[in-house]
């Protein structure tokens, strides 16, 4: 199975592979599904920022089942941000 298929993309840009920071799965593998903390480690912004994006429509999100929280695909996330210039 690929790494893209498990969720994980490649080595870890925030962090560089080093697996300390939120956005990778601690072994320096950047993960496709992130939470709000992840994500906003990711774009270097605060989790407020990511809520407000939310609210904005800036950014794509899905809500988990039964409310349990949103996640945020990393490839739509950069996509959107970088055709917003």
């Amino acid at each position: 199975m690929a790494a893209a298929d498990r969720g994980q993309v490649t080595s870890c840009v925030v962090c560089g592979g080093s697996g300390r920071c939120r956005a990778c799965d601690g072994g320096g593998q950047e993960l496709r599904w992130l939470t709000v903390a992840q994500a906003a480690d990711h774009l270097r912004v605060s989790p407020a920022t990511i809520y407000r994006w939310v609210g904005d429509g800036l950014i794509p999100r899905r809500v988990l089942p039964a409310g349990r929280g949103l996640r945020f695909d990393r490839r739509e996330l950069d996509a959107a941000l970088s055709s917003r210039g």
